[in-house]
């Protein structure tokens, strides 16, 4: 990632980093629509942790392989996404970008807004390391 903050992009969070998920401000989501048309991402450094959906990782991967080709020499992308070796966008697109950590299965990476969570009461609340509301997932 850039350290410049002018030349970094956050794609899909939720464009509050202050009490919501993203990390960067001015980010886009699927709110504001990462995909609309005209929206290169290229030219910058962009962070993604896409919907953990095969149809919208391989619509992101898609995006990246058609954006990238346009300037290639000042664009770059960190992903976190599953490690997923027989699905069909890992067999498609894996092959384009380094893997730079692969966290075993059950490891806690982050935290998320507890509301809409899958199984809430299963997940453990984030207290002071993510804040009121969160939990790590």
């Amino acid at each position: 990632m850039s350290a410049d903050p002018e030349r970094r992009q956050e794609v899909y969070g939720d464009g509050d980093n202050v009490t919501g998920n993203a990390m960067e401000p001015g980010g886009w989501s699927l709110n504001n629509d990462a995909h609309k048309p005209g929206r290169l991402w290229c030219g910058k450094s962009f962070w993604m942790n896409p919907e953990y959906s095969a149809a919208a990782i391989d619509r992101m991967f898609a995006k990246c392989h058609t954006d990238f080709a346009i300037d290639p020499n000042n664009t770059s992308y960190l992903i976190v996404v599953p490690y997923l070796p027989t699905s069909s966008w890992y067999k498609s697109y894996a092959k384009y970008y380094e893997h730079v950590k692969i966290y075993p299965k059950g490891t806690v990476l982050y935290s998320t807004k507890a509301e809409g969570t899958y199984r809430t009461e299963e997940l453990e609340p984030a207290g002071d390391a993510g804040g009121t509301g969160r939990v790590f997932v």
